[in-house]
């Protein structure tokens, strides 16, 4: 639209595309096409090579579509002409133009469908398309009436998918889920190329994803996740125990595309997040989670909202060879005997923050926190007036926030959110014109954002926009003296930063405007009671802004007003007014507060270097920014020591089985027995013997720093299982030469 050789945003490709058939929005547009049909105002075809949408070849409506002719359902072992091992019957077959109407007994099937004669001459494409169809039904419908009419709806759909040039209604781009054991707890997080990179071909590949559902299991057939019934009773689902969606005009159930009788449910508009923190699990015990991110489906279609399946391939022994990556199979567990967490370090005192609000960070997992790391916390505000008159004229509210990587003179983003990609509900929107919508961090509830680096950001007692405190406000730093104040609260908030009028005992500032005039009635003062060029013995600085030529911070205007009609400056009677002027410092801009001297005797007034202080609640702004490293136990000296007293026997006794063995769904396999020795060091042996002292098995034990756990198969060093009785268990770290004899029971 604008000429400028590119698509920029709003600016629609529409079909012409190039015989690629990728255009501007899908993800993986490699630029326009080489050969120029791309953008070139016409529609290109290439057989052998591609075709632009909606067009000869891929265009449905302009082929001759014959249709079926005939249809067939008959019985895998049924002889006779319909015997399709041989050519000629089988030909014959598909070309007798019969339609088989339906087949009443229960029986493996076999079907054929087909469509021809036709001629297909040398040079000539022809496409061939099949759909087969399968439902539920409720029997008592196809008795009484022979209808179907969960099937015709299907075919809805597919006819639908037909005419579209087979794009189908596609779930969201697969999330990739990563699941973090810890002692009593999992955390899982994943990405967001769900939530941003989505697209939808049937609607014009705008992003249709709407949220996300976690399902967990501790059979790796989710069995036990298995309690949806869809409106015939019939199994129908998993049930998530996770589900979180975008805040928008789709949620609840849908009222179209039922699926038996069920609509779809899209969430309750609870807002994204990326994390979830599993405490409901035991130690060392396997679960198993999958993630599914789903979309809003399309109701003027009648498609249902589709969301990604999970793979989970394994081999004749039912160990897992392959998993998709929304797949996470873990088991929580304590880390190793004598582990220290790393803490973090706060480099920047938080006291010193010019905006407000209470910031901490919490260590979500400690497994996954890099020590030697350092980080900067940075926040990004929306600006409401569009063109200051002077730069200390800012009104704005946090938008966001950013997390900065800066190790070793890194300054890599790890982490935003900003009002284009947040979680829950973490930014606000307001309309403060009828052009202008301001986004601001929430200042209803905490803020709490996703889980990077194992460290969660969580922001409370934030306030939207500046506030005046009459309480807390002002007060002297340096000294004090009864002054008169004045505060204009409408004119301070807009210029809400912290101010320091210094007394200083002699004339050492001056206003340097001279024909300064004043705009309106501020303050009810005119300007032929202003005096100007008048020597002070005190000045007021803003202490968020520096002048770039003398690196001090910038000083206020300060111009004192003739109170007594004399003509002259009265330092005990005229009243001053501190503010700011713009167009080139003559016209007065705002007052942000008053003083004078009225009633006060020599004894009780200022002194050299006194110093009174007025500040502002305010949000926080870029100014305002944390610097934290995450230091390692052995930098801070804190390493625990290794205490062999806390390992133990889990189940002890052991009982013919427990929770932490797996489910077998081959019953050609035994069962898998297992107990598990916790709180272990990270290297060491353990020598299990029978009461007699005979030697049973050896376990080497060589964990990382976040296992503390090794499981037993019950079975000796020569593969055969043990006996019931009562075992030894000798303990001997390697790295200590601590040991510990204890004893365990099995029961079988």
């Amino acid at each position: 639209m604008n000429g400028n050789g590119i698509y920029d945003s709003g600016e629609i490709a529409g079909d012409d595309i190039g015989i690629d058939g990728v255009g501007p929005t899908d993800i993986n547009y490699p630029g326009p096409d080489a050969d120029g049909s791309e953008g070139n105002h016409r529609p290109d075809f290439v057989e052998g090579v591609g075709c632009e949408p909606d067009f000869a070849a891929t265009d449905i409506t302009e082929s001759d579509m014959l249709g079926l002719t005939s249809f067939h359902l008959f019985s895998h072992h049924q002889g006779g002409e319909r015997w399709v091992t041989h050519d000629e019957t089988c030909f014959g077959h598909l070309t007798d133009g019969i339609l088989d109407d339906e087949y009443q007994d229960p029986a493996n099937l076999n079907q054929s469908f087909s469509s021809g004669k036709f001629i297909l001459p040398k040079g000539r494409t022809e496409r061939i398309s099949m759909a087969v169809i399968a439902a539920f039904e409720n029997l008592a419908t196809l008795n009484d009436t022979k209808r179907s009419p969960i099937l015709f709806d299907r075919k809805k759909v597919v006819q639908v998918i037909y005419e579209s040039d087979y794009r189908f209604a596609r779930p969201p781009i697969m999330p990739t889920l990563t699941a973090t054991p810890g002692d009593g707890k999992v955390t899982l997080t994943w990405d967001i190329k769900a939530d941003t990179d989505t697209r939808e071909s049937l609607l014009g590949g705008i992003n249709d994803f709407e949220g996300y559902k976690l399902y967990k299991s501790t059979d790796i057939a989710f069995a036990d996740a298995e309690l949806l019934r869809d409106g015939f009773g019939n199994p129908a689902g998993n049930l998530p125990i996770f589900q979180c969606d975008l805040k928008n005009d789709f949620s609840c159930f849908t009222d179209f595309a039922f699926v038996e009788g069920e609509g779809y449910y899209l969430g309750g508009n609870s807002g994204l997040q990326h994390y979830y923190i599993d405490t409901d699990v035991d130690n060392g015990r396997t679960y198993y989670y999958y993630l599914t991110a789903y979309d809003r489906g399309i109701k003027e279609m009648n498609i249902a909202p589709s969301e990604n399946v999970k793979t989970i391939v394994m081999d004749e022994t039912e160990a897992v060879t392959f998993n998709t990556p929304n797949v996470a199979i873990v088991t929580p567990r304590p880390p190793v005997n004598d582990f220290t967490a790393p803490e973090i370090d706060f480099i920047t005192n938080m006291d010193d923050f010019g905006g407000t609000g209470t910031i901490t960070l919490e260590v979500a997992d400690p497994m996954a926190l890099k020590p030697g790391n350092k980080y900067k916390l940075m926040f990004t505000v929306d600006t409401l007036n569009v063109r200051p008159r002077v730069p200390e004229e800012l009104d704005y509210y946090t938008n966001g926030f950013q997390v900065y990587n800066i190790t070793d003179g890194a300054n890599e983003l790890i982490y935003e959110e900003n009002p284009n990609h947040f979680i829950g509900i973490n930014i606000l929107a307001e309309n403060i014109s009828a052009t202008k919508i301001a986004r601001y961090l929430n200042t209803l509830r905490e803020v709490k954002s996703d889980i990077f680096h194992g460290l969660q950001l969580r922001l409370s007692d934030l306030v939207k926009e500046a506030q005046w405190d009459s309480l807390t406000g002002a007060g002297w730093v340096q000294g004090y003296s009864p002054i008169n104040l004045s505060y204009n609260t409408t004119n301070m908030t807009s210029y809400p930063w912290q101010y320091n009028l210094i007394f200083t005992g002699e004339n050492s500032y001056t206003s340097p405007y001279a024909g300064i005039r004043m705009v309106g009635t501020d303050n009810k003062r005119v300007s032929s009671k202003l005096l100007l060029n008048q020597p002070l013995p005190f000045y007021c600085e803003n202490r968020h802004f520096v002048d770039s030529e003398t690196g001090e911070f910038k000083k206020l205007d300060i111009v004192p007003v003739d109170m007594n009609n004399n003509g002259a400056f009265d330092l005990m009677e005229d009243e001053m007014l501190v503010g700011y002027s713009y167009d080139e410092n003559t016209k007065w801009l705002r007052t942000i507060f008053s003083f004078n001297f009225k009633g006060l005797t020599e004894e009780s007034m200022p002194k050299p270097g006194d110093v009174f202080r007025i500040d502002f609640i305010r949000p926080l702004s870029p100014a305002d920014s944390i610097l934290f490293e995450i230091v390692s136990a052995e930098k801070r000296g804190a390493v625990a020591e290794e205490n062999l007293s806390k390992v133990k026997v889990v189940p002890n006794p052991y009982i013919l089985t427990n929770s932490m063995e797996t489910s077998v769904r081959n019953n050609a396999l035994n069962q898998r027995r297992r107990l598990m020795f916790t709180n272990v060091p990270a290297e060491c042996e353990i020598k299990i013997f029978t009461m007699s002292g005979y030697l049973v098995d050896v376990i080497e034990v060589n964990n990382s720093f976040n296992n503390g756990i090794v499981h037993w198969d019950l079975l000796t060093n020569e593969g055969l299982e043990i006996a019931a009785g009562v075992y030894i268990y000798h303990i001997k770290s390697y790295k200590t030469g601590k040991e510990k004899l204890d004893k365990f029971a099995v029961i079988k």
